[in-house]
């Protein structure tokens, strides 16, 4: 089956919290028409390699401070899906979202948002809802190319601007823009951002 919606994850030196991501997708993706393009932003030393039908992985090779919209936006030209998603390294998706990626049909969504922990085998706990996070979104892949973040120049339009984009482009009922399930703000003790 070919795959609707491509999850874009740019991660910087975050190896255990990317080992846990893995074995929470390969729970979720089996039988599913969604890809995980994983882009490894400069990791030192770099992100092991993981064999999974599901599962990209693309490193940038990028030695400067933490680019993660330049890595986002290699992501969007490498997906090949009519749909795509960013989501953040310390984010995990639910069956809920998979779901709802799978049958999305829409110009763009945003997401709500739960505290939670991934544990060691990758399984979420999740606790009380909170306000949505503005970096994690779904979006048709023809209108991120026309929108303001999509440019490989530093000083990108920031996740903030993009969320402001889509609420006006949906208020002048340019666009049709959904509030898709929760996602989960996971437990960050193994980030490791040693360039920020």
């Amino acid at each position: 089956m070919p795959a609707h919606c491509t999850i874009i994850i740019p991660c910087l030196d975050s190896h255990e919290v990317v080992r846990r991501q893995v074995l929470h997708f390969d729970n979720l993706l089996a039988g599913m028409n969604i890809q995980v393009l994983l882009i490894d932003d400069g990791s030192d030393p770099p992100l092991p390699v993981y064999d999974y039908p599901w599962l990209r992985q693309h490193a940038t090779g990028d030695k400067r401070h933490w680019t993660q919209g330049i890595a986002a936006n290699t992501g969007a030209t490498m997906s090949d899906t009519p749909y795509i998603m960013f989501m953040d390294i310390d984010h995990a998706v639910t069956r809920d979202v998979v779901m709802y990626l799978s049958r999305f049909d829409s110009d763009a969504a945003l997401f709500q948002r739960r505290i939670g922990t991934l544990a060691d085998d990758g399984t979420i706990i999740t606790g009380k809802t909170i306000h949505p996070h503005v970096n994690t979104y779904v979006i048709r892949r023809e209108l991120f190319a026309i929108s303001p973040r999509y440019h490989n120049k530093p000083g990108y339009v920031t996740d903030r601007e993009m969320r402001s984009w889509l609420h006006h482009q949906a208020k002048s009922r340019k666009i049709k823009l959904h509030t898709g399930p929760a996602i989960v703000s996971i437990d960050g003790k193994f980030h490791d951002l040693k360039r920020s």
